[in-house]
């Protein structure tokens, strides 16, 4: 088979909204969780005696025993028509179980273009670096694959370009405050195989061996965040987002510690990992003095929250990852060597394929690939599964573990 580096990639994009949906869940009484057919009537009368048409009304979808309604409502007036809906829909068959807005896409294939092209250069630097490290020469792609990112937290996530979906809609996320922004963040998964160099002195008709070698560094942390999981009640819909009034509220809090607005943000991930309040403390010597204040403001504004501590990071992740694929390389040689001399093969030096496998997470739950060098504090602070992930308690050392995991294919001899 042809030699290879394969890596994959996550591109993550936020994009302004041409499209807003009011959105109803209800604990279903019926078989299948859709509503029945009657109470559709209902909210269909209701709705149209409000001002919208059929067409704007998408029925039947669902998400474990909850029903979902969705209703098209314009931008422009988002927040005046979505209570317009709720109310009409309350009176056609009583209060539903959660309500909230989604945003979508209508030019979607259009205004995917740019993530996509990021998502293949992105995954290319990621090859080079994995490369690199790993002492091989990388040549042009020979496969490529891409798909939507997994949401396994709530409902899943619709493609956004995908005209065939439940809804005949181009929606995804979960559902949001009235008077939340009008944007939409999508989420790319890319898988890319780019040809190795490979020595023409090796014959055609050697055999291969392929181990899977892991490793963990630890390096010593040059920033660190306060996090905070602030929303522990999940929804129909996946974890509950923040509204504007309690983030404004959270900022003069902190604002009175010193903390700039700048520096604080609310991270509510595009695959369903639980909302959480991060804050960039500047000066990673004062982390744990600085942490437990600023999250006992975040405490004061949001209630007791779920899990807390602190993240660290390095300015120079990507350099901690290298020397992490290096020593998984070794691992994996070494792997590959003990495997050979008890099947009586012999070891070549040549390296036919490579697949970086990122950073191995539970497979309970969380992404199933998790980039420790993400921007996406709340994938990287939930750690792939559980509410405390990689957030360490405010008094621990300002250290972090950056894990790599290959699958290497060598070539071999009798």
């Amino acid at each position: 088979s042809a030699a290879g580096l394969t890596v994959q990639h996550t591109e993550k994009a936020t994009l302004p909204a041409d499209a807003a949906f009011a959105v109803a869940s209800f604990l279903s009484r019926s078989p299948g969780a859709a509503l029945p057919t009657a109470d559709v009537t209902k909210i269909k009368t209701a709705l149209a005696a409000a001002g919208f048409s059929d067409a704007d009304i998408q029925n039947g979808g669902n998400f474990g025993p909850y029903a979902l309604i969705r209703t098209r409502v314009p931008l422009n007036d988002l927040a005046g028509a979505a209570k317009k809906t709720f109310d009409a829909i309350e009176t056609a068959v009583g209060r539903p179980e959660q309500t909230g807005v989604q945003f979508g896409l209508d030019e979607c294939v259009t205004r995917l273009e740019p993530v996509r092209r990021a998502a293949f250069k992105n995954a290319e630097t990621k090859a080079r670096s994995a490369a690199n490290a790993s002492g091989l020469t990388l040549g042009a792609i020979v496969a490529a694959s891409e798909a939507r990112a997994f949401n396994p937290y709530g409902p899943p996530a619709a493609d956004p370009c995908d005209p065939a979906t439940e809804f005949q809609f181009k929606g995804v996320g979960n559902f949001l405050p009235l008077d939340s922004k009008p944007e939409v963040t999508v989420s790319l998964d890319v898988s890319v195989t780019y040809s190795l160099a490979v020595s023409a002195a090796q014959p055609s008709s050697a055999g291969t061996l392929t181990t899977t070698g892991s490793a963990r560094v630890v390096a010593v942390a040059d920033e660190a965040y306060v996090v905070a999981f602030v929303q522990p009640n999940f929804g129909p819909a996946g974890p509950r987002p923040i509204n504007q009034r309690d983030k404004d509220d959270v900022i003069e809090k902190l604002k009175a510690l010193g903390v700039s607005k700048d520096n604080v943000k609310f991270n509510t991930s595009n695959v369903g990992a639980p909302t959480i309040v991060s804050v960039d403390i500047k000066d990673i010597s004062r982390a744990a003095k600085d942490g437990r204040a600023i999250a006992d403001a975040i405490e004061e504004v949001m209630g007791q929250t779920q899990a807390k501590g602190l993240l660290f990071r390095h300015s120079n992740c990507a350099a901690v990852l290298d020397e992490a694929r290096k020593e998984a390389l070794a691992d994996a040689r070494d792997r590959a060597e003990r495997l050979a001399g008890a099947t009586g093969l012999r070891l070549s030096k040549t390296l036919r394929s490579l697949t970086d496998l990122g950073t191995p997470v539970s497979p309970y739950g969380g992404p199933s690939l998790l980039d420790p060098c993400d921007e996406d504090l709340s994938l990287l602070a939930f750690g792939g599964y559980g509410p405390s992930g990689a957030a360490k308690p405010f008094d621990a050392k300002p250290e972090l573990e950056i894990a790599s995991s290959l699958t290497v294919t060598f070539s071999t001899t009798d």
